[in-house]
């Protein structure tokens, strides 16, 4: 899929709804740089896993909470890698 979109005088892009649809964008997202390319990819919302898994009902909270605990800590580290390192 290509689209051409357009970019304002403050350097944003509106994506089309469509293709946040197709891929599953929704509120967060991690941009990075390939080369010549910006890739933008979804990321989960914490609060939706938590929502769902109080709506749902974990099978192991113990096992829940631990995955949780780790994702935040990669996130962190990704936000923070590029300052210090």
């Amino acid at each position: 899929m290509e689209t051409i979109v357009r970019v304002d005088e403050r350097g944003r892009i509106t994506i089309p709804s469509d293709v946040r649809a197709r891929i599953g964008l929704k509120s967060l997202a991690r941009l990075r740089i390939e080369g010549d390319k910006i890739v933008i990819e979804p990321i989960k919302d914490p609060l939706e896993r938590i929502e769902t898994l109080v709506v749902d009902g974990p099978r192991d909270v113990e096992a829940e909470i631990a995955n949780l605990r780790k994702v935040a800590e990669e996130e962190l580290l990704k936000r923070f890698r590029g300052r210090w390192y």
